[in-house]
């Protein structure tokens, strides 16, 4: 898994589940 997509679904989670 690219650095970029890691960060993306990271912050990705961490909006939509605080």
């Amino acid at each position: 898994m690219h650095v970029l997509t890691y960060f993306s679904l990271k912050t990705a989670f961490n909006l939509f589940i605080p």
